[in-house]
Order: C-alpha cells, then structure tokens, then sequence
C-alpha cells in the first residue's frame, strides 16, 4: 500500500503509455530476429543438442535488435520510416539487418546437421 501510494504522488500513470509504445517498438523485433534465426539460417533444425554448442549470446542479433528498435523510434516519431508504423519498421529493419549479417559475416558456421536447401 505505502509502495503504491509513494508511485501515485509521483505520477508515474503519466509515463505508462510511453512505457506501452516502448515495449511495443523493442519487442517484434525480438520475434523477427527469432523467426530468421529458425527458419532461414537454421533452415528449421533446432535441435536441442545443437545448443550446447551455441554462445552464450549473439553479438550480431543484438546490433540487429538495436537497430530495429531505433528504426522504429525514429518512425514513430516522424523522423523517417518505411511503412510509419513504428513496430512494422521495427522488425523490417532488424529482419533484413539479421538476415544479411547472419548470412555474409565471416566466421557464422551453420550448425551441423542443418539441412540446406
């Protein structure tokens, strides 16, 4: 209750929304970046053995999401954007940043077993 008051006298409501719009432009790109990572470097094989081999974290998904998420900031605030909807871009930029990264970067190795089409 104490807790809850303190945040009401500090009108932390007036800031909710923007904290909505935040997470609505800095999650789909998440998923994007998934969804290429299964379907097209993976090519569908994501075996649970092969991720005992995988880092710990991927230095090129978190550009891509960074980039994304800014593409969909600038968007949504009328800078400049593809399809002016700030989540859209969102995952259009970090989808083909991923995708081109992913793809062309020395040193990606596909994981073994991986079917290839």
């Amino acid at each position: 209750g104490l807790f809850g008051t303190a945040l009401a006298l500090l009108n932390v409501q007036d800031y909710f929304l923007d904290f909505l719009v935040t997470l609505g432009l800095a999650i789909p790109p998440i998923a994007a970046i998934y969804v290429l990572e299964v379907f097209l470097l993976r090519r569908g094989d994501w075996s649970g053995a092969s991720a005992l081999h995988e880092p710990a974290y991927n230095l090129r998904a978190f550009a891509a999401w960074g980039a994304g998420g800014a593409a969909g900031y600038l968007s949504d605030a009328g800078v400049v954007g593809i399809s002016n909807i700030g989540a859209i871009d969102a995952i259009i930029v970090s989808a083909v940043l991923y995708a081109l990264v992913g793809k062309r970067v020395p040193g990606h190795k596909p994981v073994s077993g991986a079917r290839s089409r």
